[in-house]
């Protein structure tokens, strides 16, 4: 008696996802051919407009509007999908959300459970080169770009913008978000000139799927692996398995994360960390165990599973607040773009209030443009980080020489190479006080400008280790500057200038505008690269990313890598569904909820955990003066300490490279000049 009934329901339902399906095409059409050609003509504007840097980078009202539709444009042109990696528990898949976040990062999204997770295909923002036409041994030779154009040649503080925790700290990120693997083919660079510290050193290349993509040891998803790691392993050998805790290190240090027998680390994600890495790891357990005791006393119902699952999503979105609101803040200082962070953390309303009448800001509610507590939206495309977002965060010209420790005739200078893997942990434990005194440094000193000639020395012959944190043979030592620029032509990163095009932003004409007027760089640039704009056009990313103006005097970033970070840092917040429709008090307790509201940024974490390190960042009054991630010496204090406590061995490193590559340049000049000279006779 019912079949009419139900033949009409079917045939209702067909009629309405036709509708629905003509709805959506008409959306795409329109998007595609509409839309996002009048958000270009407005970018065009931008780049053709008098004084338009200001009007781009200054202005608030035009600045935000620029801010809103390049990220459009970069969402709907920017986004290439990464390709689909099978796994058996697809076959038991029942689609339903986790109370937490997954250890491997798998079901994270229910509508594409095996997206972003740990040995999951990593995507691009562009199409790459096409694998015929990669030449990474190709010319100019890595080796001689990272001496002549990369190499330190003094060391050049970021002002007193950042400090070291600064760059400890997207060192943290960039091993909460993705790595590459290894396969077993092996690659030899032996170019290096008298000037290279390593004239020849191999490494394993990059293990490429059949399809030509790329796989992440790494989870992508920002989910705190970095203090967590990124599997049940790694995982549960980090828990207490009692109270939702994690491990200590057994002799109460500070400082210190918890060892095994070994020496070796247990927490966290260990692979080629250092010091400024172990600290944030370590104030981080500290946070996730004081939440874990402050729920256990709150819910004392809940269980040991329970209260950890509920309080490592309170830690990995404190972390997510605080690189949003307090880091990169710091990173791109300017009231246009604190207003921009703000924004996708509380709304405009509240960003725009808070920027200018910062005590107003409690009293304004969350509200439009915010990337968090809605529905995820990954714009069509399943979440995953891309190729483009690792190169440009090749930051490591963010790391000082080494650290200066200590007070009066007691302070010494720790070469940046003992810093790091095991070497590190023995700094921290060589006397009692020592890792008060590492940590006091990191927070105090500036850590090293994005800029030309400032690759540390101590990355240029530096021993690799395995996922454990264990250094691996020295006949595995590789000289990382130029591996760097090898990585990028290996996995087909596009060329500066191109590069620039398909981010939708102008190519530069001539290496003078490159550098914004710099003689000195536009010259060896083009010396090593080539003249005029077939020259500019060879230009490799990293290096166009160094020797590239910065956009105001208060970015500590490129322009080119800012506008993948504009795409990829709000695609982390809005496709994340535990940042948005699961950040609930069902699953981080009202308590979570609350306590992540409390947190402004690293400072607060500091002053709970550690006070005494605290006090540097207040006022008499006991208030707030300054982010954590801000140094309380400057420039001035580097060089007094330069001068005085670093070793002799490094300041003469850094006077060869630089009475090198002058020498170098300089008879390149002569040929140049002498080349000219005969083509004119």
């Amino acid at each position: 008696m019912f079949a009419p009934h139900n033949k009409y329901l079917q045939s209702s339902t067909i009629h309405y996802k036709l509708k629905y399906k003509r709805i959506l095409n008409m959306g795409a059409f329109l998007s595609r051919f509409v839309l996002v050609p009048v958000l270009k003509g407005i970018l065009r504007i931008y780049d053709i407009v008098p004084f338009s840097n200001y009007w781009t980078y200054t202005n608030m009202l035009t600045g935000l509007i620029k801010l809103v539709v390049h990220r459009a444009v970069l969402s709907r042109e920017n986004l290439y999908k990464a390709p689909f990696k099978d796994d058996e528990r697809l076959k038991d898949y029942d689609g339903k959300p986790l109370k937490t976040r997954p250890a491997d990062g798998f079901g994270t999204d229910v509508n594409n459970p095996t997206t972003a997770n740990h040995l999951g295909p990593i995507g691009r923002n562009m199409p790459a080169i096409p694998k015929h036409l990669r030449d990474p041994h190709g010319s100019p030779d890595v080796q001689m770009v990272a001496t002549r154009l990369l190499a330190r040649e003094e060391f050049k503080p970021a002002a007193d913008q950042l400090n070291i925790i600064a760059a400890s700290w997207i060192q943290a990120m960039v091993h909460d978000w993705i790595n590459h693997l290894d396969c077993d083919r092996e690659v030899t660079l032996d170019k290096g000139t008298s000037l290279c510290p390593m004239k020849k050193f191999t490494f394993r290349a990059t293990l490429e799927r059949e399809d030509g993509c790329f796989e992440s040891a790494r989870t992508q998803w920002w989910d705190a692996s970095f203090l967590y790691g990124n599997n049940d392993v790694d995982l549960k050998r980090a828990r207490t398995m009692s109270g939702g805790q994690l491990k200590t290190n057994q002799d109460g240090i500070p400082h210190i994360l918890p060892e095994d027998k070994s020496g070796l680390y247990t927490t966290g994600d260990k692979q080629n960390s250092w010091v400024g890495v172990t600290i944030l790891q370590e104030l981080f357990l500290k946070e996730h165990n004081y939440i874990a005791e402050q729920m256990s006393k709150k819910y004392p119902s809940m269980t040991d599973e329970d209260i950890f699952n509920a309080t490592r999503l309170v830690i990995a979105a404190l972390v997510a607040k605080i690189h949003t609101t307090d880091w990169t803040v710091e990173l791109l200082k300017t009231k246009l773009l604190q207003a921009g962070m703000w924004t996708n953390w509380y709304g405009i309303a509240k960003a725009i209030v808070g920027t200018y009448i910062r005590p107003l800001r409690d009293y304004v509610p969350t509200s439009l443009l915010a990337l968090i507590g809605k529905k995820s939206d990954n714009k069509g495309v399943p979440y995953c980080l891309t190729e483009e977002f690792a190169a440009v965060y090749r930051l490591h010209s963010l790391s000082p020489p080494g650290l200066v420790v200590g007070e009066g005739d007691g302070t010494e200078f720790l070469p940046l190479l003992d810093l790091f893997t095991e070497k590190g942990a023995e700094a921290f434990r060589k006397t009692a006080t020592r890792p008060t005194e590492i940590a006091k440094s990191v927070f105090s000193y500036p850590c090293g400008g994005l800029y030309s000639s400032n690759y540390p020395v101590a990355y240029r012959h530096m021993t690799p280790t395995d996922e454990a944190g264990k250094s691996l043979p020295e006949s595995r030592k590789i000289d990382l500057a130029a591996l760097d620029l090898f990585r990028d032509r290996e996995r087909g990163i596009k060329k500066f200038n191109e590069f620039r095009r398909l981010i939708h932003l102008k190519p530069y004409r001539s290496w003078m505008e490159l550098t914004g007027g710099n003689e000195a760089d536009a010259r060896k640039l083009e010396l090593i690269y080539g003249p005029g704009k077939e020259g500019v056009e060879r230009c490799d990313l990293l290096v166009g990313d160094m020797y590239e103006k910065k956009p105001s005097p208060s970015f500590a970033l490129s322009e080119t890598s800012f506008i993948i970070f504009l795409a990829m840092a709000s695609r982390r917040l809005e496709s994340d569904p535990y940042l948005n429709e699961y950040y609930t008090e069902e699953y981080y307790t009202q308590f979570g909820l609350d306590h992540i509201k409390s947190v402004e940024g690293l400072l607060d974490i500091l002053d709970r955990h550690y006070p005494d390190l605290a006090k540097d960042f207040k006022d008499s009054k006991g208030k707030t003066k300054q982010s954590a991630f801000k140094p309380t010496l400057g420039p001035s204090d580097w060089e007094a300490a330069i001068d005085k406590y670093v070793d002799a061995e490094t300041k003469n490193e850094w006077k060869k490279t630089k009475e090198g590559n002058e020498k170098f340049f300089n008879e390149l000049e002569e040929e140049a000049q002498a080349w000219a000279k005969n083509k004119n006779v």
